[in-house]
């Protein structure tokens, strides 16, 4: 991977092709779907890389599974699954039990991308290349019917998840909106910044069944206590996205 800057933009060449930054996401869908765990292991997990979980609720952490089927985008089209931790805002002051919530539903905390598993080489290599996503690749199958989507994810013959999610109320759009996530590999910490542009955004309590697998990520997340139903689940009909260049924390 060789990397070059300009005042106008950056680029990288991936396997003999050059991706200038930033990435266009020009239509994608996307599901996800929001668990309660217990905070005490979700801490545990996140030692060492310097973030925090944040609260919902006292003692309660949030994970997130993630489904997206891109369509068209400036990394071709690929399927991509991924599980976020909801976390405080990286270098943040300690607070009180209270404001850690507070914080929470005010919007303050930021996805960290723990396992970002995907089904083509090309966007696996840009994605540890460029930005420092846990990318590895895996058998990912996305379907969605009238009702419901089904997320199916494996790993070597080897079942992960099995999760459904039905579908949401809403339909509403959210254009513009600046996001940033974290992402951790090989022992660095960063965040990259993205622009959102979406359309026809559902959600609705509860709404998703998992089905763990007996792969080792799927150990990982029953050791977590994540539990058979969502509290929360969601999808954006059409996703659009441009990402900028990461920035090492």
């Amino acid at each position: 991977m060789t990397a070059t800057s300009t005042a106008e933009a950056q680029t990288y060449e991936i396997l003999g092709e050059t991706v200038t930054l930033p990435v266009e996401i020009r239509e994608a869908r996307a599901e996800f779907a929001m668990f309660w765990v217990p905070r005490g292991p979700v801490t545990e997990l996140l030692a060492g890389t310097g973030l925090v979980a944040a609260q919902p609720v006292p003692g309660r952490a949030v994970v997130t599974l993630i489904a997206v089927k891109y369509l068209d985008g400036d990394l071709g089209p690929y399927n991509e699954a991924g599980v976020a931790f909801m976390v405080r805002p990286y270098g943040s002051a300690p607070v009180s039990t209270a404001r850690d919530v507070a914080g929470f539903w005010r919007g303050e905390a930021i996805a960290y991308i723990h396992e970002l598993p995907v089904n083509q080489a090309f966007t696996l290599r840009a994605g540890c290349d460029i930005w420092g996503f846990p990318k590895w690749m895996a058998d990912i199958s996305i379907e969605t019917g009238r009702r419901s989507t089904v997320c199916t994810l494996a790993d070597g013959g080897r079942d992960i998840w099995r999760f459904e999610l039905g579908r949401g109320i809403g339909g509403f759009s959210a254009s513009g909106a600046e996001m940033q996530s974290y992402s951790r590999r090989d022992g660095v910490l960063r965040t990259v910044p993205w622009v959102t542009d979406n359309r026809g955004v559902r959600f609705r309590p509860g709404g998703a069944r998992l089905e763990l697998g007996d792969h080792p990520l799927a150990d990982m997340l029953r050791s977590i206590g994540l539990p058979r139903r969502a509290a929360a689940c969601g999808s954006i009909d059409n996703f659009r996205a441009t990402w900028g260049a990461a920035d090492v924390l």
